[in-house]
Parts: C-alpha cells; sequence; structure tokens
C-alpha cells in the first residue's frame, strides 16, 4: 500500500503541478486547445480576460475524473503488483502466513473509481473553499489563511481515508 500511496501521489503532483510550455500554443479547436481552455478547478474564478462557460466547468470535472482515475489505477496497477510480488517471495522464503491480499485487478478498479469520484470531488472543493471563501475572507491575513487551508486539506485527507475504506469493502477488496 505504501508503494501504491507514492506511485499515485508522485503522478498526482506532476500532472497537477503547472507546466511551462516550450511548444507552440496547440491548433485551435484541437484537442490539446480544448484542454488549455478549461479551468484548473470546476469552482475557479474566472478573471477579467477570462470567464468559464458552464460547458468548460463541466469539462474540467470530467477531465480531472478520467485523469484521477487513470492515476488511481494504474498506480494500484504497479503498487499492488509490486506489494503482491514482495508478499510471493517472502513466502517462498519463511512460512506460509494468512496474509491474504485483494486481486490485482479487482483492487485496480477499486483504487481508480474511488480517485475517479470521491478523490476527483474533495479535490474541486477544497480547491472551491481556498479559492472562493479562504482566500477572499483571509486574503489580509497570510498565517490564518495558511493555517486554515492546513485544516481544510488535513481533513480531506481524514475524509478521503474513512470513505477508501468504506469504499473498499463496498467493492469487495478488504
Amino acid at each position: 500500500d505504501i508503494f501504491l500511496e507514492i506511485v499515485g501521489d508522485f503522478a498526482l503532483v506532476w500532472l497537477l503541478s503547472p507546466a511551462m510550455r516550450f511548444a507552440p500554443p496547440p491548433r485551435p479547436g484541437s484537442l490539446p486547445s480544448i484542454f488549455s481552455n478549461l479551468p484548473s478547478h470546476v469552482l475557479q474564478k474566472a478573471d477579467p480576460t477570462k470567464a468559464f462557460t458552464i460547458l468548460q466547468r463541466l469539462g474540467c470535472l470530467a477531465y480531472k475524473s478520467i485523469q484521477f482515475g487513470l492515476v488511481g489505477f494504474a498506480s494500484s496497477m504497479i503498487g499492488h503488483s509490486t506489494t503482491k510480488g514482495l508478499v510471493s517471495l517472502r513466502k517462498s522464503k519463511e512460512e506460509p502466513s494468512e496474509v491474504v491480499l485483494a486481486p490485482v485487478l479487482q483492487n485496480s478498479i477499486a483504487w481508480g473509481s474511488f480517485m475517479a469520484i470521491s478523490s476527483t470531488a474533495r479535490y474541486q472543493l477544497v480547491n472551491g473553499v481556498e479559492n472562493r471563501i479562504i482566500d477572499a475572507v483571509l486574503r489580509d491575513n497570510l498565517l490564518l489563511a495558511t493555517v486554515a487551508t492546513f485544516f481544510l486539506r488535513t481533513g480531506n485527507t481524514y475524509i478521503g481515508s474513512v470513505h477508501w475504506l468504506r469504499w473498499a469493502k463496498w467493492m469487495r477488496v478488504q
């Protein structure tokens, strides 16, 4: 599970981090152009130079859901396969234990669907609260804004952990 978390965290940070473009802007109407015009999260404030339509906001939600779902699925495939391999290796050197791990594909489907649904929804809400509420209410107090963000993100992690346990039981991988 730790290896799965490392792979997943790396992939999500890499995908969600801002990146500098070295190539020319995408051709108007192309898929990269469409994606580059989406807000970074559904509740992102529009600025004077760029307003977002409801279709762009829904597109953002769909795009992030697919992105998170694929990262969850791929991370679980890599992490859970590695874990199962290490457990098998250890079993061959020691006496067999009672440890039973979920099948890789079933576990990966559970992680992918959890990430696509729960993690995406929480990501959108956390970013919306930060962007629309914390930034607006606490813009003059950086320390308090940082503390509020810390508690918001810590709460999100806790809620996500509790939700994953229920999701995993519902998906029959725990």
